[in-house]
């Protein structure tokens, strides 16, 4: 039985400004206003086993005006890098119930700190691989489950900083 299903988009997210139903991880990360790409040949990464010793050159994704920001402590002043850490702000509205939830479940927006929601692929995959073939359903691929436990996979956790807003 697999434990894990694969999906193109990030999960929990929907209903988003400039988005459909989806946000398709590739979209999102190659046409965002404040994404700047950058050739595979110019692309340097960093050391794996020694990150701080170098500053990687790669695509780059920072939203200047977000308002975390600021609830971080962050200026453009302080010289303290806030421009690369922030990433870029989505707009999305909630899909799902918010009203009279079952106890039962903790949702993923009331998720406890560092809890890893999902993970992503640290290389891109072609979309033909998410159909699955023979045994494997939709998204259930076995190339997917052997990336388990592997630096192939980049746990996105809940911030500890920044969760329940």
């Amino acid at each position: 039985e697999s434990t894990f299903i694969t999906m193109p988009w990030f999960p929990y997210l929907s209903n988003c400004r400039g988005y459909d139903s989806n946000i398709q991880i590739s979209k999102l990360l190659e046409t965002h206003p404040n994404c700047t790409l950058k050739s595979k040949e110019k692309t340097e990464p960093i050391y794996w086993y020694r990150p701080w010793a170098s500053e990687p050159t790669a695509d780059q994704c920072h939203d200047p005006t977000s308002s975390l920001a600021g609830a971080a402590g962050f200026s453009q002043d302080s010289g303290n890098g806030w421009r690369e850490w922030m990433g870029i702000s989505v707009t999305c509205r909630f899909e799902e119930e918010l009203v009279d939830q079952s106890a039962k479940y903790v949702y993923w927006y009331e998720a406890a700190p560092e809890t890893t929601l999902f993970y992503l692929t640290a290389e891109p995959w072609d979309r033909a691989t998410f159909a699955g073939s023979g045994e494997n359903e939709w998204g259930r691929d076995r190339q997917f489950g052997e990336l388990e436990g592997t630096k192939d996979l980049i746990s996105v956790n809940v911030d500890s900083t920044f969760y329940g807003r």
